[in-house]
């Protein structure tokens, strides 16, 4: 045993003294850290995507419009807080670009379904130029006015021969030349790629997963489908099924007795962390 470790730790050693192990240790987390920074800015100049909601169900399509117009309501305020960033006067030790965009996160993760229209309303009458105005003491003199950015994901309608109460499986069918690029999607006078399908089938309520319940079965497509060649950007599919399981549990709340104000307000306690850069001047 004491030979094998001798042979492996002598290898190792030769790996050390090329040139070609330290160039691979330094070069692939530059790789996995341009591929993060690749991502967001491409999610950020990623033009608006198209997608089709189909609600077989009857149920939960205002909890899908509710989650679409809360990551609106997010990026909006996560590129006001970088413009706020990049506009400040000094740098402040504790107010890090991380913690900033953590509290835009954080308020809108708190807003419940019934409060969406409440803050898009306080958006559209000209909120953040009340913060703006407020933060001016702090910011540089002479700086460009915030531009909010347009929706990034706009509802399509369906093709008019495509039959929305088909079964699944015939409307993806059809909707797959369309998904797969082959075809665009019309909406008014412009026409697109569809970037997704978001299919809740009929009978959606019976594959609800309660505690003690066995998990589904992989490749059964139960619950909510969601169809997209690109799968990698989850930011509609988890803001989709958040919102929708944020709607089931209020109903199982009501369905209980249990009160739902008391539930919410547990849910909003919370421990904050605070991300410091040892490298910026203090101040």
């Amino acid at each position: 045993m004491n030979m094998i470790r001798l042979i492996a730790w002598r290898e190792y050693m030769e790996n050390v003294r090329t040139k070609g192990f330290w160039v691979t240790i330094l070069i692939i987390p530059l790789i996995f850290i341009g591929m993060y920074f690749l991502q967001s800015a491409l999610s950020n100049a990623t033009p608006s995507r198209y997608f089709i909601l189909i609600d077989q169900s009857g149920q939960y399509e205002d909890a899908v419009a509710v989650a679409i117009e809360r990551e609106h309501q997010r990026r909006i305020l996560q590129e006001f807080v970088n413009y706020l960033m990049e506009n400040r006067k000094e740098t402040d030790l504790e107010l890090t670009a991380a913690n900033a965009s953590n509290a835009a996160d954080q308020l809108v993760d708190d807003v419940d379904a019934d409060e969406v229209a409440a803050l898009d309303q306080w958006l559209e009458n000209g909120g953040l130029d009340y913060a703006v105005a407020m933060a001016s003491p702090y910011l540089r003199d002479d700086i460009e006015p915030f531009e909010q950015p347009g929706p990034q994901f706009i509802a399509a309608d369906l093709p008019a021969d495509i039959d929305a109460k088909a079964t699944p499986e015939e409307i993806v069918t059809a909707l797959r030349p369309y998904l797969t690029g082959e075809q665009d999607i019309s909406l008014g006078s412009e026409s697109g790629s569809l970037f997704a399908l978001i299919l809740i089938p009929e009978n959606i309520d019976g594959d609800i997963a309660r505690p003690g319940a066995m998990p589904a079965a992989p490749g059964t497509n139960r619950g909510v489908q969601y169809w997209a060649r690109n799968l990698t950007d989850s930011r509609l599919p988890d803001a989709i099924i958040r919102s929708i399981n944020a709607e089931i549990r209020e109903s199982e709340y009501a369905n209980l007795g249990v009160n739902t104000e008391l539930v919410r307000n547990v849910q909003r306690t919370r421990m904050p962390i605070s991300q410091l850069d040892p490298s910026a001047a203090a101040g």
